[in-house]
């Protein structure tokens, strides 16, 4: 190629600066090779390669040592730019800074170009030290496109800088801004020590006018744009004008709410349609089913807009009923922020707003100072954020973690977190995925719409609450603790987790020890999960790991096909529901709240149980106990240990094997000898020992009028007789079949029914083949004057009818007259005292009743006068008392009430 030199000198014999060696080349006689080269370039589609500023042609100084220099600083910012925008008319695809440390000015950022690499080689971008609330290094907030910055340090002045001089919070002191850019990559940088943020993405809603007050009944044909009438829809009443500047600028507009991303307290819809037509009104298309802060993109020929709500309700014309606005939002679109280092900035490492966002391959670690001080917050624009990929990173040593505020359509995964402070997803936020992340020592709160699945989690809670649907799946719970607290029910499914605890959760203190799972009020769904402790040492045993919530828990929680094992130290405290397919090995036993709902335990399986029971209630309310299907293999402890349940208790169709029993006691037993139940069942269970235990200790215990125990095999298992039990059928019990009904003479226990038959197991002849009951009722034997105990209800049949003892004692003096009245109460005391009266002489051996009997009558053993009023009478038997001027003994009195007709049988069947 031939060519010639331009002359280096103009016609007045004076240098021209600036040149360059391609404007000083000439390829032909009216052509330099800058020409040329623009020409090649613009034939093959390319741009120029990379230029290297020429520091001292734009008085750029490189090797700065005092940050509080002003005049260096602007030069140095002054000829970054005019550098930049030199290469970008020139037509350089890359900027290279020569290698050094440069002071930005405080005022004047760099200003990256579109479709341009700014490379700092390895260089430091050093921002002066300054009083201002807000600055950044690089700003890209300029409509740029394909813009990158790459390969170097920013450095912030966050420990020289005067937070004195203005009275604010200094938190917005960026390394880098983007907003209203698409496309940028930010790579390979260390970005710290920044007032506020290493990177800020922000979000503008850019509100073009508000929407809210122009709405009416009806809806529009998405074909042909005609008005149609339909009342479960609204429409928009005047045009969205689509002529504005930046709706033709952007080509895209929405339909936003306020700065906060309010729409309205009468806008309960989330969907609507949009349709478009030009400035003649004919009809151009439509677009259906579109979301508030959605892009809307602009058709061809579209001059104006109608707007269709998904709801019933036209808006009032106050405040705050419709807040709609149209807006143009001016934010990032596909950044990319990848392989940085971002470090000890005081409020965020990189700060939100936008959509399809990456965030990949960083590592962000101490940030503190200023709230909220986190890892990451997609905060600011709020639904406008959507599309967020936060990837292979790793987040550590932050004072909050990371945080979505009404984020869409976020993906979290490959990244590990490490002592984070609690972070939150906020309860607008919706199609959150969270998947293949290692979690340690900190916290997250799930409150929006979440997938969280394939996670590791270490010394970490997970929380869930809200009314939002979240799933929690396949995760390794290790030493930490899920917190299931949504605010309705069904809206939490947690399945194929493993939650263990080892000697490292025993060994941290008390009030900091994590549980396994915290549930809350509302029922949700756990399902297929394993929930075990360390278990090599039998001497370490610990609360941490539990299983425990809410007392309050709503009934309908459903526990599906988990395994319980190896958890000691603490019961397993399950909520009212549905326990399911689940098996219990190696646990010290089962806990049910006090909160009077119901539990139906199904199908499961209990084994090695350390507690002297598997199921323990103390007190308990719970007006139902379901336990059906299920398996106990046991020792020398008891299955169902119970005090009270106002509904029923039913045992059904349960195997309860006990072949190594060193003791005999009861399978089934209840605290007290007062046992309430509204009715027991044992039907269809399988009984089988080592041992003659006893299979359920109903001998006056239970305060019912129904129980049943029909169908149930005992082998070598005895089952003593109840004076409660009203049906018995279908028993084995050690090989006898109906062993109830077969007796040698009358019961003296026991309720029957009218028909019922008893067979006589020694009939001779002359005698009768048994009995039949011709009036129902209960069967007891006739009073006497033994001692009689309320607490295990002591009965006595006289008269026709069965009494009750509701008072202990011996009755004092000869029998009392029992008249089979309806629930009458007979004192076992004859003669009956007389009430005490006030101001009354009493003489030695008088005897009175109080006025309202409570189960002692009182013996004057010194002479005197009674007090006017009642006293409040001793209830200690045998001792002495003195009200007013008379000495009174105290006398235990027994009572019985009559509770029902005495069961009457007649022979029948003669032997001949």
């Amino acid at each position: 190629m031939e060519g010639h030199i331009k002359k280096m000198k103009d016609s007045n014999n004076t240098y021209a600066f600036p040149i360059t060696v391609s404007e000083a080349v000439y390829v032909d006689p009216s052509t330099n090779l800058k020409d040329k080269l623009q020409e090649i370039n613009t034939i093959m589609g390319s741009t120029l390669g990379s230029y290297v500023i020429d520091l001292d042609r734009w008085g750029i100084n490189h090797s700065v040592t005092d940050f509080n220099n002003e005049q260096i600083a602007y030069a140095t910012s002054l000829g970054i730019n005019s550098a930049i925008e030199w290469a970008s008319e020139h037509g350089y695809s890359e900027v290279i800074l020569p290698h050094g440390v440069y002071l930005i000015h405080e005022r004047h950022p760099i200003l990256a170009k579109s479709y341009m690499t700014f490379n700092l080689n390895g260089s430091t971008l050093r921002i002066r030290n300054n009083s201002l609330v807000g600055y950044e290094i690089i700003t890209i907030k300029h409509g740029q496109m394909y813009a990158r910055v790459t390969n170097g340090h920013l450095e912030g002045d966050r420990y020289d800088h005067n937070y004195l001089a203005v009275n604010a919070t200094h938190e917005h002191g960026y390394g880098i801004e983007i907003r209203d850019a698409k496309h940028i990559m930010i790579d390979h940088l260390e970005i710290n020590n920044f007032t506020g943020d290493g990177v800020a993405l922000t979000a503008v809603p850019n509100a073009q006018y508000n929407l809210s007050k122009h709405w009416e009944q009806g809806s529009i044909d998405m074909n042909n744009g005609i008005l149609i009438s339909d009342p479960t829809r609204i429409r928009s009443v005047d045009p969205i004008n689509l002529l504005t500047e930046d709706i033709q600028h952007y080509q895209y507009f929405g339909l936003y709410g306020d700065g906060w991303a309010n729409l309205g307290t009468q806008i309960t819809c989330y969907a609507f349609d949009m349709i478009f037509y030009d400035q003649a009104d004919n009809f151009v298309s439509s677009l259906s089913n579109i979301n508030f802060f959605d892009d809307i993109p602009l058709p061809d020929h579209a001059t104006y807009a109608k707007a269709v709500l998904y709801q019933r309700v036209v808006p009032s014309t106050t405040s705050n009923e419709s807040i709609i606005s149209v807006s143009v939002g001016l934010f990032p679109q596909f950044s990319y922020i990848e392989n940085c280092v971002i470090h000890h900035c005081r409020r965020l490492g990189i700060s939100g707003g936008g959509k399809y966002i990456y965030v990949r391959n960083n590592v962000i670690h101490d940030i503190s100072g200023a709230a909220p001080a986190g890892a990451i917050d997609v905060e600011d624009g709020y639904p406008i954020n959507q599309f967020w990929y936060v990837e292979g990173n790793k987040l550590s040593n932050c004072k909050t973690g990371v945080t979505f505020v009404s984020t869409r359509n976020v993906v979290v995964r490959n990244n590990t977190f490490d002592r984070l402070g609690p972070g939150t997803v906020w309860d607008k936020c919706a199609k959150v995925i969270i998947d293949s992340n290692h979690f340690y020592r900190g916290s997250w709160d799930l409150r929006g719409e979440t997938i969280f699945t394939n996670n590791m989690l270490y010394d970490f809670v997970i929380m869930t609450k809200h009314n939002t649907d979240s799933v929690i799946g396949n995760c390794y719970f290790h030493n930490s603790e899920l917190k299931v607290e949504k605010t309705e029910a069904y809206k939490a499914s947690i399945n194929n987790c493993h939650f263990y605890h080892d000697k490292d959760s025993f060994a941290i203190t008390t009030a900091n020890k994590k549980k396994s799972l915290w549930y809350g009020t509302y029922p949700q769904t756990i399902s297929n999960c394993i929930f075990s402790k360390y278990n090599d040492d039998d001497s370490l045993v610990s609360s941490a790991g539990a299983i425990m919530g809410n007392s309050s828990a709503l009934y309908g929680w459903k526990f599906i096909n988990n395994t319980f094992i190896n958890m000691k130290g603490s019961l397993i405290r399950l909520p009212a529901g549905t326990v399911r397919g689940c098996t219990f090995d190696n646990f010290d036993g089962v806990s049910l709240l006090n909160n009077g709902l119901e539990y139906d335990f199904v199908d499961c399986e209990f084994r090695n149980w350390h507690a002297g029971q598997v199921f323990f209630a103390t007190y308990n309310d719970n007006h139902h106990l379901k336990i059906k299907d299920c398996k106990f293999i046991g020792d020398d402890k008891r299955a169902v240990y119970m005090r009270d349940i106002q509904g029923n208790l039913e045992l059904i169709n349960n195997t309860f094997e006990y072949n190594q029993a060193t003791s005999d006691f009861s399978i089934v037993d209840f605290l007290t000898s007062t046992f309430t139940c509204k009715k027991l069942l044992i039907d269809g269970n399988v009984f089988t020992s080592n041992r003659p235990l006893t299979a359920v200790n109903l001998v006056g215990h239970i305060s019912t009028n129904r129980i049943l125990f029909t169908n149930n095999t005992l082998e070598t298992v005895i089952q003593p007789y109840s004076a409660d039990i009203i049906l018995t059928s279908g028993n084995y019990i050690n090989g006898v079949h109906e062993p109830f009904k077969n007796v040698d003479s009358l019961p003296t226990v026991g309720i029957y029914t009218t028909g019922q038959l008893l067979i006589n197991s020694s009939p001779q002849s002359g005698g009768y083949a048994g009995w039949t009951c011709t009036t129902a009722g209960r069967r007891s034997i006739p009073w006497s004057t033994k001692y009689y105990n309320n607490s295990s209800r002591d009965r006595l049949a006289e008269s026709g009818h069965i009494y009750e003892t509701i008072h202990p004692g011996t009755t004092i003096g000869g029998k009392p007259s029992f008249t089979g009245q309806a629930e009458e109460i007979i004192l076992g005391v004859t003669p009956i005292p007389p009430t005490w009266q006030p101001n009354t002489t009493y003489s030695v051996g008088t005897t009175v009743l109080p006025i309202t009997f409570e189960g002692y009558h009182y013996k004057c053993t010194v002479a005197g006068t009674s007090n006017t009023t009642e006293p409040l009478w001793s209830k200690t038997s045998g001792t002495t008392m003195i009200e007013g001027s008379v000495t009174w003994e105290v006398i235990r009195t027994p009572a019985w009430k009559e509770i029902g007709n005495e069961a009457v049988f007649h022979p029948f069947g003669l032997i001949n």
